[in-house]
């Protein structure tokens, strides 16, 4: 099993950007870019680690931040969303659409 790495959101330079008339919440890591996929509030860390072990296992690139209060998955953006076609990031949390859950 693939494990996503996690960080202190405080080592996350976080960004937003425009995609398709939408604008999302990105983060810069080490050189790489990634997408918001989703928050999990402080006491669903284990659901944000169990998806974050399955999209690894699929082959994407995963990373969690986390703070006191959420865990967040984020993907890699510079890889093919074709390669993925279950995963579909078009709608998933733009800005005016992100939620704890």
């Amino acid at each position: 099993m693939s494990f996503p790495a996690i960080i202190p959101d405080t080592q996350a330079k976080r960004f937003k950007f425009l995609n398709d008339h939408s604008l999302y919440e990105g983060m810069a890591f080490e050189g790489h870019f990634y997408k918001l996929l989703r928050v999990y509030g402080g006491g669903d860390r284990a659901k944000a680690f169990e998806r974050g072990c399955e999209l690894s296992t699929q082959g994407r690139v995963v990373i969690s931040t986390h703070d006191s209060q959420v865990y967040s998955l984020w993907i890699d953006v510079r890889m093919p969303l074709a390669a993925f076609p279950v995963l579909d990031l078009s709608a998933q949390n733009p800005i005016q659409e992100a939620s704890v859950a």
